[in-house]
């Protein structure tokens, strides 16, 4: 059961990464920009952890993009290096997103979840269904 001191803790989730926390709720936007800086920040963690993992990486996320940093190879490569080193990774993401289904934003014209699963990487595109 979820106390309300947790559910507190989960709320008071922002856009950085902190090493002590036990979860990091983090974000990227599509586009980076001068303005957001959490952007970047997020990018250089996420990717750093990435390339850095020795045993598992699971992503659930809502829109699959493959993002870069500047630093090294983009999310794309660096999730395919480390699947190729051993490390467990699997990824879902929302197929009426990736796809650009009608009633979604855009799709991916990257098509990341197609080259994860290229480099053998399980990638799940859920479906979903929901009502008012």
């Amino acid at each position: 059961m979820t106390t309300r001191t947790q559910v507190l803790e989960i709320a008071d989730a922002y856009n950085a990464y902190d090493p002590t926390r036990a979860t990091n709720l983090m974000f990227s936007q599509a586009k980076l920009t001068e303005s957001t800086k959490s952007t970047a920040e997020t990018r250089r963690v996420l990717l750093s952890l990435v390339r850095n993992e020795t045993e598992s990486i699971l992503i659930s996320v809502y829109s699959l993009r493959s993002l870069e940093d500047g630093e090294g190879p983009a999310l794309v490569e660096s999730l395919c290096a480390a699947h190729q080193r051993g490390v467990g990774v699997a990824v879902v993401t929302d197929k009426g997103q990736s796809d650009g289904e009608p009633g979604f934003a855009g799709g991916d014209d990257t098509v990341t979840a197609l080259r994860l699963w290229q480099c053998g990487i399980p990638t799940y595109k859920v479906g979903h269904t929901h009502s008012r």
